[in-house]
């Protein structure tokens, strides 16, 4: 699942649980269940080149900034809202961790469960997907809030 959708899903969990640490949990138990909705991923590459830090560039453009627009819309929930992204999005972090030898073994099992559950569709139903998922949780939030 594209970052992006990780970090609208934090934002939204982090304004609605004003416990950071309830919040951290249900942002990373959310990760999980987010990519087991079918999606389109990209691959972060040992050494990247040019042409995929432009292509991955937009994802992670936007999510920061996104993440920041939660927290100049709700500053008093800014605890909250950075534990649940960091939640969210620690389960990707983790999985980076293929490319060192040591924190490999640690968190391989960790990994290859990540890997197991995703389910990986082609790009433009994958998009679709997820465009979909973020239209329907941030219109609950506007509803809600």
């Amino acid at each position: 699942m594209l970052l992006l959708v990780h970090t609208v899903a934090g934002a939204v969990i982090g304004t609605s649980v004003a416990n950071p640490m309830a919040g951290f949990a249900i942002g990373f138990v959310g990760h999980l269940l987010l990519d087991w909705i079918p999606h389109w991923n990209y691959d972060i590459p040992r050494k990247m080149s040019i042409g995929e830090f432009i292509r991955f560039w937009p994802d992670w453009a936007t999510s920061p900034l996104i993440y920041l627009s939660f927290i100049a819309l709700n500053p008093s929930e800014w605890i909250s809202i950075t534990s649940a992204v960091i939640g969210m999005l620690l389960p990707d972090l983790l999985t980076l961790t293929r490319y060192s030898q040591t924190l490999g073994k640690l968190f391989g099992r960790f990994r290859t469960f990540h890997e197991a559950i995703q389910r990986e569709v082609r790009f433009t139903m994958g998009i679709a997907i997820q465009a979909a998922f973020i239209f329907i949780i941030l219109g609950v939030y506007i509803y809600l809030y």
